[in-house]
């Protein structure tokens, strides 16, 4: 598929991307050693879980290192989609509801997981800008403890995946970073400190659903 074809040529050219947004679904099985090669060299790689709705995610994704995102509307609910699954990573503002242009130059609205997973990626990006070396143990720590609750959580179901929050996310892993910078192990730090409630509190108020 691409994502293996884009990320064999680079890897041959001995270059890694640190983010992959993967929105399309995977066809072979040949993804999945590329996808587990990928973590081990420090490569965060978001997988849009939508690809085969109403069917249940596969062994294959599941398996995978790649990290699997939803799609919430602006009621703070699952979108219609969203193959929901346990190890789901976080779910983000798409909906069908966000603003893009087509191949064509066109205005057109886009969502779904599809339009989820890279806004998942694109604040993974701007973290990683901080500390270049996180990885998806820390990326799945940091997103999940600092996510909104959803609607499904509030009403009892506590395994459902929470609702990104963007903006809470890179500001503690700004004030831990800033803490951690003189430690000698940042890693250790960073997951540590994310369990103190110290790091999560802000005098401002955020933006809350």
């Amino acid at each position: 598929g691409m994502y293996r074809y884009y990320y064999n040529k680079l890897e041959a050219e001995g270059r890694y991307p640190k983010i992959i947004s993967n929105s399309l679904g995977w066809n072979s099985e040949s993804i999945l050693e590329v996808v587990n090669k990928a973590d081990k060299k420090g490569v965060l790689w978001f997988l849009a879980s939508g690809n085969r709705w109403p069917e249940e995610v596969r062994e294959l994704e599941i398996k995978s290192k790649a990290m699997l995102v939803g799609s919430f509307s602006p009621l703070g609910l699952t979108t219609f989609g969203t193959q929901l699954h346990n190890d789901m990573l976080i779910l983000a503002p798409a909906n069908s509801e966000l603003l893009a242009i087509d191949g064509h130059g066109k205005r057109t609205l886009f969502g779904g997981t599809s339009g989820a997973t890279p806004v998942v990626a694109a604040t993974m990006a701007s973290i990683a800008s901080l500390w270049p070396k996180i990885d998806r143990a820390n990326t799945i720590k940091l997103l999940k403890n600092t996510a909104f609750y959803s609607a499904e959580n509030k009403i009892g179901n506590l395994k459902a995946p929470r609702l990104l929050n963007a903006y809470k996310a890179f500001k503690v892993a700004q004030r831990i970073l800033s803490y951690c910078r003189s430690g000698d192990n940042v890693k250790s730090c960073f997951d540590q400190s994310l369990d103190k409630p110290s790091f999560h509190f802000f005098d401002l108020d955020l933006i809350t659903c």
